[in-house]
């Protein structure tokens, strides 16, 4: 004996509704901490980031070639390839040395 059900898996709309019932309540994103694009010029590679203790600023390493300029801070390599350190702060969006 066939049994018939009224609501047919076969339908698009049938299998959005279930797809969005069973893994919609579960997809999340999450918001980032910090999100912000800041330009140096010149040759610059940023090689690794932390955050520092405080919360409020992100120290920068990594290396350059010719002129690399950090907001108002400027530093010029002698050689082909030198390596820096900075360090960005959140609250003003600003490099606080390099």
């Amino acid at each position: 004996m066939k049994h018939h059900l009224p609501f047919s898996f076969a339908s698009p709309w049938a299998l959005a509704v279930a797809f969005w019932l069973l893994l919609g309540p579960c997809a999340y994103a999450q918001a980032p901490a910090w999100q912000t694009a800041a330009a140096a010029a010149g040759t610059v590679a940023v090689q690794a980031t932390a955050p520092a203790a405080d919360g409020n600023s992100i120290y920068l390493a990594g290396g350059f070639s010719g002129t690399a300029t950090f907001g108002s801070i400027v530093l010029n390599s002698a050689t082909a390839q030198q390596v820096f350190v900075a360090k960005w702060s959140l609250v003003t969006n600003s490099f606080v040395w390099a």
